[in-house]
């Protein structure tokens, strides 16, 4: 009977330790601890993000505990051309943070300026399995893994549980939205469906599927190509959400999407991942599900921007600083959602969020396009938005297409990088 209940004890044992592992409740300071290293070692981070302040001040006091040899020092730097800065201040000052954390868009950019160290100490972590596709694809440049993948945004359908579930296509809000009755039940809701239409990032999905730029690794500037008569028929059914849903570009910000999704007035909307947070403050009870296609014969993919950590070559001590980095972006990342509001980019974390959403978000995020990386590419993106203003506001779409053509090709042909 003794053998049996100690037995039951150590199974038990297994279970728990087992759990814990799974929701990233693993022994987070075992490598802070086991850094060998004998006198004190001061790491910058850099970062141009106020939302980052309190999770590195966290991550600094931690690690901090657990080896009182290493302070990280993060450090807010303003610049609208931070990767500009990072190099003045290296190159020129002497002045150079240990890491710097810094959008994936940038990834060509600060290869060219000789600013990333490979990412190549932990091989074990930074992979698909526990990263996913997007994730890795997006801090890579040339072949090679160079970022630590921390959080990453793009879009997303919330649905209000309350009032709502789950659909597959714009056909079923529409059919909802053609059908709602108003009951004293859900009398607080107005709104079957809105968003902002004006935001990049949040119109890309429709025509996302059908245009590719920079390739499978979204670094090839050769690659630029287009499904006109898909993207045509995206677009055109794009237009017709402004009626059918009565939305005011002018009027639906996403601030304005998110206060009112707050206050249980609207059953489905569009938003960035990046405010999720603000959501589950507010106490809605909401689902994730991809942003539906708009027609039958049409796909929607989503867009994602990962931000991630990047260790300068010309940091004074490249061990010390790739731990600090895997502590930004693994270790500790599990309260980077309570303390900045952002979705973690590691994919095994599934106490963040609510495990449901957590997991859906991630398979959205691991199947998204990533967004180009490649120098000058903002071009084509600033042209799309044009695009995409001018169809909402009524310009014919033959026209406002056969422009951004004739925009895309110009730039193709010159390579005008700005």
């Amino acid at each position: 009977m003794k053998q049996a209940k100690r037995l039951i004890s150590v199974l038990l044992t297994v279970v728990i330790t087992f759990s814990a592992t799974a929701c990233g409740k693993y022994d987070r300071n075992k490598l802070a601890r086991e850094l060998d290293i004998e006198t004190p070692v001061t790491v910058n981070v850099w970062y141009n993000d106020k939302r980052y302040e309190s999770y590195l001040d966290n991550v600094s006091k931690e690690f901090n505990v657990a080896n009182n040899l290493v302070t990280i020092n993060p450090v807010y730097y303003e610049s609208d051309n931070f990767i500009e800065t990072i190099y003045d201040e290296t190159v020129k000052n002497d002045n150079a943070p240990d890491i710097y954390i810094t959008s994936s868009e940038n990834c060509e950019k600060a290869y060219l300026m000789g600013l990333m160290l490979e990412n190549d100490a932990y091989k074990d972590i930074y992979t698909d399995k526990v990263y996913g596709k997007a994730a890795i694809t997006s801090c890579s440049y040339a072949g090679k893994l160079y970022g630590y993948p921390v959080s990453f945004k793009m879009p997303v359908m919330v649905y209000n549980k309350k009032y709502a579930n789950a659909v597959t296509s714009f056909k079923e809000i529409e059919d909802i939205n053609n059908n709602y009755e108003v009951t004293e039940e859900n009398a607080e809701v107005t709104m079957v469906y809105t968003f902002n239409p004006s935001d990049m990032l949040l119109n890309y999905p429709y025509v996302g599927k059908y245009i590719n730029i920079g390739g499978s690794t979204a670094e090839d500037s050769s690659i630029v190509t287009m499904d006109e008569n898909k993207v045509k028929s995206a677009v055109t059914a794009f237009s017709k959400l402004r009626d059918l849903y009565g939305i005011d570009s002018s009027v639906m910000t996403q601030d304005k999407c998110i206060e009112l999704f707050s206050q249980n007035k609207i059953l489905y909307t569009v938003v960035s991942s990046d405010r999720l947070y603000e959501l589950s403050s507010s106490g809605v009870d909401y689902g994730i599900i991809p942003v539906p296609s708009l027609e039958e014969g049409l796909e929607s993919r989503a867009m994602s921007v990962t931000t991630m950590a990047v260790v300068n070559p010309y940091t004074s001590n490249i061990a010390v600083s790739k731990a600090v980095a895997r502590a930004i972006s693994y270790d500790y990342v599990d309260e980077l959602n309570d303390t900045a509001g952002l979705s973690c980019a590691r994919g095994d974390c599934a106490n963040i969020i609510g495990i449901e959403n957590y997991r859906a978000l991630h398979d959205i995020y691991n199947e998204s396009i990533v967004k180009a990386k490649f120098v000058g590419v903002s071009n084509i993106y600033m042209r799309y938005e044009i695009l995409i203003h001018q169809i909402w506001d009524g310009t014919d779409i033959d026209a406002a297409m056969e422009t951004f053509n004739k925009e895309v090709s110009g730039f193709l042909t010159n390579r005008t990088y700005n």
